[in-house]
């Protein structure tokens, strides 16, 4: 049977690279006015010995791994956000590409992150790329999954966004928002409401797949929801919304990516990404 462990220890690294030939590292360090905290050539011996296929010019947050993932994010965006046109040309010659790691001592991990630490990513056009890595534990405990229903977990991703507030207030979210559950239903997933301890909740999940993954979902309730902008702009601060992404794996490294057409969500209404990634172990 497969288990989940619970919440253990996390730590985060984030960092921003220009890739590609004849990378000109003197001149972005000049208009960036930062020096980088890794670079190296196309050919030059890798940490395998094995040659390095690209040039790469590398800024890494030098926050302790302990800090907040926010905190990382942030202390990229206070870096560079004077210098994003530069670095939106830099992609007409180059590649810019984010790196997110998450490391979890045992086997399950959850973090928020906040819409303003995700607007660097929308900014620059770039995908936020993220690799979980679980490097182990104690032994899973008996339970087979999060909720305790009893129910053994399977592998896959779901991506849910959910308001939470006055009974009201999240009635007028389930009415005006309605026709989002309804295609969601359509397309095999959910749209639901329910009280929780006297509050209102709605939640609706975007259709998944195991081949089109988190990033498509997402990107599917972008599109739902931005038609609903002035209202969802109204009513975001009379509830709390949060987007939902919940992982759960059989591998110990987790590359996902997610692109700034889906954070656009986020970023432009103000929602948290909150992930609960879970490696499945055999029991």
């Amino acid at each position: 049977m497969r288990g989940i462990q619970a919440t253990s220890r996390v730590e985060f690294q984030a960092s921003l690279g220009v890739f590609g030939k004849g990378v000109e590292f003197d001149s972005i360090s000049r208009e960036l006015k930062l020096q980088p905290s890794h670079s190296h050539r196309a050919g030059d011996p890798g940490l395998t010995r094995r040659p390095y296929p690209q040039d790469l010019w590398l800024l890494e947050s030098p926050l302790p791994a302990s800090e907040a993932f926010d905190a990382h994010l942030g202390w990229l965006r206070d870096a560079l956000a004077p210098h994003y046109q530069f670095l939106r040309t830099l992609r007409e010659k180059y590649e810019v590409r984010s790196y997110c790691g998450i490391s979890s001592e045992g086997v399950r991990c959850q973090f928020r992150v906040s819409p303003d630490a995700l607007r660097i990513f929308v900014d620059l056009g770039i995908a936020m790329n993220l690799t979980v890595i679980f490097v182990g534990g104690p032994e899973c405990g008996a339970s087979s999954d999060t909720a305790g229903t009893g129910r053994a977990q399977s592998p896959g991703s779901t991506v849910s966004l959910e308001f939470v507030g006055e009974a009201s207030d999240v009635g007028e979210v389930s009415r005006e928002l309605g026709p989002v559950a309804a295609h969601a239903r359509e397309a095999g997933a959910s749209g639901e409401w329910e009280t929780r301890q006297g509050r209102g909740c709605w939640s609706v999940a975007a259709p998944a797949s195991r081949e089109e993954g988190p990033d498509a979902q997402l990107v599917w309730l972008a599109a739902e929801l931005f038609p609903y902008a002035s209202f969802l702009k109204s009513v975001v601060s009379r509830v709390e919304p949060v987007v939902r992404w919940s992982l759960r794996t059989e591998s110990d490294i987790i590359d996902q990516s997610l692109c700034p057409e889906g954070l656009s969500l986020l970023t432009s209404f103000g929602i948290p990404l909150e992930l609960d990634a879970s490696l499945l172990t055999i029991k």
